[in-house]
């Protein structure tokens, strides 16, 4: 168990969030149950008729108070049974328990709340395998691409060894889908593709494989390939006497270089489509109406600064002036619009980043005049089925917010929307009468929307059902969730509401109807800021002992903070209290620490092996070993995982 355990632990990379991880991911949590003796209980693969069931807890044998000795010694017998069978049921329960915590673990925060109606194992890797695993179309996809890549050369300008590892990543990819009948001459397509690149490595290996017809395996052969041909093209590498460890990721340095080449490296490499305006205003160049006059107002005042800085960035750099005039031939047309809040709107608002789709619908109905006009429905809450998603006009309804600009569609107009997040309202149960909070995730804020909109697509989607007869929502097992009632004078489905009466009678805590989430649900009380308390010399540990005038000042720099106590008394007492503060200043410092009680004189050595992003000199891993008794620290970095084995020994002689 504990070597399970460890490789899991060993291997822990990125969580699962999305069907690239999904592989690596899966074949993890396969290593860690096949350890266990527990996969025939969790294969996803299995239906549930062909799957094993787990054992059931045995049953412990009464004991015969009043019989005699052969009723006795068959209680023993029956005894010994229990207990095999009891250590067995214990062990097997134990190892379900554990996989289960592992899923947990090794999936991303967002999918906790998906992953809670599914109990053991076997259920969880079937959701998690049929909302990320790859589809017959993704096998189709990459067999078309390992038969057309598998033997093609590596192009002109691209580097060699990169081709390389992308070259085995589509072979490794391959391996995973079952497209085992493709890739069985894999090394022969291998060799056929590097054919022009090192040509006498690849007669000597011509002459190995197919004369001789000696079996090479796939991953010897790259291997071979990547050593000979950085021996015969040795990467450059700069020249610097500080050690290797001293540039990794690890230790948070970067490469020296001056100021000016690094703005300069950064302007060169911006693209065109990711800068502003060059009048100087922070819009697109199509919403400019000094640029597109198909978009400008009648009217419309031209300033005299801003087209002077049209004129002299289109001077500097002519090639931007080409490709502003054809993004304006191309958004001519279809991008034309009289609306004077698209000249304002800032990069990168698109609906592309949101977490829903790109078109955006909403009910018309909801923008008619008489609810416009009709202030009491601000804050209403309709239920819309023409809706593609939830729209709340109410800024102080988000648990979580993300400010975010984009548009939504209603009919033949459009609506400005600043964000999104988790947003709730307080329902009404119709059976219980009591008040129910229904949280509503990816939900956008949209102030100029004249009452709060549900939609019940996405309510349908998480299993809730609007039942028409009763006038209520229930949920997939047919429990009621609110209630909603018809306004005849709109003719809209509004969820009924507390009044304030109710509000103020209501607990502090009310149950909570989680629509379709995907965050913890949060109890908030109030929507009063968060404050945090303490004593001056309370934030003096809290931030690492920092010096008093910080202390002094942080109630002013950050929102929430509070310091109890006399401010003048709290300044001066760190300094003469803490009693880290003095150690740390003494001139003179005795360790007593025993040395050498337990581990000898060196205490223990602990060895780590780090994977970290990949450096500007390739390296991707770092050797670490630490010697606890004389507090020794020693790395050192390297390209390949198996090269931590010769600085390991070089490390001990």
């Amino acid at each position: 168990m504990d070597l399970a355990i460890s490789m899991v632990s060993a291997t822990k990379g990125d969580k699962l969030k999305d069907a690239q991880q999904w592989r690596t991911w899966y074949h993890r949590i396969k290593l860690f149950a096949t350890e266990y003796g527990i996969w025939d209980l969790c294969d996803p693969d299995l239906s549930e008729d062909d799957l094993v069931q787990p054992l059931e807890e045995p049953e412990r044998p009464e004991y015969p108070h009043s019989g005699g000795k052969d009723a006795k010694a068959e209680w023993r017998d029956l005894m010994d049974v229990y207990k095999y069978e009891q250590a067995d049921w214990e062990k097997q329960r134990k190892a379900l328990r554990e996989i289960n915590h592992t899923i947990s673990m090794l999936v991303d925060p967002t999918l906790h709340v998906s992953l809670v109606p599914y109990d053991t194992p076997y259920q969880r890797l079937k959701y998690l395998k049929g909302r990320f695993a790859r589809s017959g179309a993704y096998r189709e996809e990459l067999r078309t691409r390992w038969v057309m890549n598998s033997m093609a050369p590596p192009k002109k300008g691209i580097d060699v060894l990169t081709w390389v590892d992308e070259w085995n990543n589509l072979r490794e990819e391959a391996v995973s889908a079952g497209l085992d009948a493709e890739i069985r001459n894999a090394s022969y397509d291998f060799l056929r593709a590097v054919k022009n690149v090192l040509p006498v490595w690849w007669q000597g290996r011509y002459q190995e494989m197919v004369i001789q017809e000696k079996n090479v395996d796939i991953k010897e052969l790259i291997e071979s390939f990547r050593g000979m041909y950085q021996e015969i093209n040795p990467r450059t590498m700069p020249s610097s006497t500080m050690s290797k460890a001293a540039f990794s990721t690890w230790q948070g340095h970067e490469e020296a270089s001056k100021d000016d080449q690094k703005q300069q490296k950064k302007k060169e490499s911006k693209d065109f489509k990711d800068r502003f305006c060059p009048c100087g205003a922070r819009h697109k160049p199509e919403k400019c109406y000094i640029l597109n006059e198909s978009i400008r107002p009648e009217n419309w005042n031209i300033s005299k600064v801003r087209q002077n800085n049209i004129k002299k960035a289109f001077s500097q750099e002519p090639t931007w002036k080409t490709w502003v005039e054809q993004r304006l031939k191309e958004n001519g047309i279809d991008g034309a619009s009289n609306d004077p809040r698209d000249s304002c709107e800032e990069a990168g608002t698109t609906n592309a980043v949101l977490p829903v789709q790109m078109g955006w619908n909403c009910c018309t109905v909801a923008m008619s005049a008489s609810v416009r006009n009709d202030q009491s429905m601000k804050t209403e809450w309709a239920l819309d089925n023409a809706s593609s998603v939830h729209v709340c006009n109410d800024r102080s309804r988000f648990i979580t917010f993300k400010a975010q600009k984009s548009k939504l569609l209603t009919g033949d107009s459009q609506t400005p929307i600043l964000g999104h997040g988790t947003a709730h309202f307080t329902g009404i149960d119709p059976q219980s009468g009591k008040l129910r909070v229904v949280t509503l995730t990816d939900a956008v804020y949209s102030p100029g929307f004249h009452l709060s909109l549900v939609s019940f697509s996405k309510l349908r989607r998480s299993g809730a059902k609007w039942d028409v007869d009763n006038d209520c929502i229930r949920d997939e097992l047919g429990n009621t969730i609110v209630s909603l009632h018809e306004k005849e004078k709109y003719g809209l489905w509004i969820f009924d509401q507390p009044t304030k009466k109710q509000l103020r009678s209501a607990p502090k805590t009310l149950p909570a109807f989680n629509a379709f989430s995907t965050l913890p649900q949060s109890n908030r009380t109030s929507v009063k800021p968060l404050e945090s308390k303490g004593s001056a010399e309370l934030w003096h540990r809290r931030l690492g002992h920092v010096y008093t005038g910080a202390i002094k000042k942080l109630p002013g720099l950050v929102d929430g903070i509070v310091i109890e106590g006399s401010q003048e008394k709290g300044d001066a007492e760190p300094q003469t209290t803490c009693e880290v503060c003095k150690l740390c200043q003494a001139p003179r410092q005795i360790s007593r620490r025993p040395i050498g009680q337990t581990f000898g004189r060196f205490g223990q050595v602990y060895y780590d092996l780090v994977y970290i992003q990949r450096g500007y000199n390739d390296h991707q891993w770092i050797t670490h070993f630490y010697v606890s008794g004389i507090r020794f620290h020693w790395a050192q970095t390297h390209e390949r995982k198996n090269e931590s084995l010769s600085f390991a020994k070089y490390f001990i002689v």
